[in-house]
């Protein structure tokens, strides 16, 4: 009886050992589990980004090919155009003439298909000298392809001319180009000086965007023809006389 037990003792303890075994087994899998969860998550993220690269590679790729397909086109088409030829001696002349008749912007705008050109002021004061001879044979130049401003651009222009006290340096630019074609007797003048008072009333003055005013007396340089009929104001100031410094700055 004795031995039965002590047999039976024998194979509880063997199966108690094995099912400890067994457990311990299991905790393990149960690890290598969770471990294979997380790097399969893992993969996964990996798989989605490594996608998305792909996608934007692909447009990339895309992108560049349009890219050099139109460069080589626009090669190709560079090709095909005949080689430059050296400018030659008549014709160096020829941009060396016209050169001196037209200035950059006018030249600019006969090159150009541009509509609107940036002209200067000494351009804009040369088509005011031109249109003053008629408006109409302004105009038929213009049509005729000459490099002139539109009326609007010299409306503008002249609406922006900021008329301080002092000497007004535009309208000499004016008068230059008016006097190139006249002859010798009109352009012979003399300065001219007056006094005059003014109203002292505070007055705006859009031009300046300041407001004028205070002033009982104002003082006018003039350029007046000896043997024409034409003046013009070129210089003036409030509140002070007539003095050397005032004639010599003229």
């Amino acid at each position: 009886m004795e031995q039965l037990w002590h047999e039976m003792r024998m194979v509880f303890q063997i199966l108690s050992d094995e099912l400890n075994y067994e457990r311990e087994r299991n905790k393990l899998l149960e690890n290598e589990m969770t471990k294979l969860l997380a790097t399969q998550g893992y993969l996964k993220q990996n798989i989605k980004n490594l996608q998305t690269k792909s996608k934007e590679c692909r447009r990339q790729k895309l992108y560049w090919k349009k890219r050099h397909t139109k460069r080589w086109e626009q090669l190709t088409e560079l090709r095909k155009r005949p080689a430059v030829t050296p400018i030659s001696e008549t014709d160096g002349r020829i941009l060396a003439a016209v050169g001196q008749i037209f200035s950059p912007s006018q030249l600019q705008a006969l090159a150009s298909k541009k509509k609107r050109t940036k002209w200067t002021s000494d351009d804009i004061a040369q088509a005011i000298s031109i249109r003053s001879k008629g408006s109409g044979c302004y105009s038929y130049m213009r049509a005729l392809g000459h490099p002139f401003p539109d009326k609007s651009t010299i409306c503008r222009w002249t609406g922006k001319l900021p008329f301080v006290p002092g000497l007004q340096e535009e309208i000499l630019t004016m008068l230059m180009h008016q006097f190139l074609c006249v002859p010798l007797t009109s352009k012979l003048a003399g300065l001219c000086f007056d006094e005059t008072n003014v109203d002292s009333k505070l007055q705006y003055d859009p031009s300046l965007d300041c407001i004028l005013g205070y002033c009982s007396g104002m003082l006018v340089v003039l350029l007046r023809a000896l043997a024409d009929d034409w003046k013009q104001p070129v210089y003036y100031t409030f509140e002070k006389n007539i003095s050397s410094e005032i004639l010599l700055s003229v």
